[in-house]
């Protein structure tokens, strides 16, 4: 439950600062599942997550501009980051090594790997949106 309550505080201030939710995946999988989980242990989320298709301006779906809302043509970060010249450990599924890494409780060793992660999405973010800005 730390963990969500954490989040919820991140969320809640960087809303005050009117700042777009960026993810990756994030109206498919991320937002549902932060909402799920949340009811399910009796949090009330402190903000609401746009899980609309088309709306980047409220939530930068990476995943989901890069297919252009294409379920069908989604494909992983891993492939993207590459596509556009983004270091990171791209060798291997990231998100599956991290599942492993936490299952054999190697915390630092799956953190270093998020936070690679968290980094690739931010740059391609930073690519990707003067092209959606409104």
């Amino acid at each position: 439950i730390g963990m969500l309550e954490a989040f919820w505080t991140i969320a809640a201030v960087a809303a005050r600062r009117n700042s777009t939710i960026v993810s990756f995946g994030g109206t498919t999988f991320g937002g549902p599942f932060l909402l799920r989980r949340s009811r399910l242990v009796g949090l009330t989320p402190s903000i609401r997550i746009p899980l609309g298709r088309y709306r980047p301006d409220e939530h930068f779906d990476l995943s989901a501009i890069l297919a252009n809302w294409n379920r069908g043509q989604e494909f992983s970060l891993e492939l993207w980051a590459s596509q556009y010249g983004v270091a990171g450990p791209w060798e291997r599924d990231t998100a599956g090594a991290i599942r492993e890494h936490l299952l054999a409780g190697e915390i630092p060793e799956a953190t270093a790997l998020e936070e690679a992660r968290l980094e690739a999405i931010h740059a391609l973010y930073e690519r990707l949106a003067p092209a959606y800005a409104a």
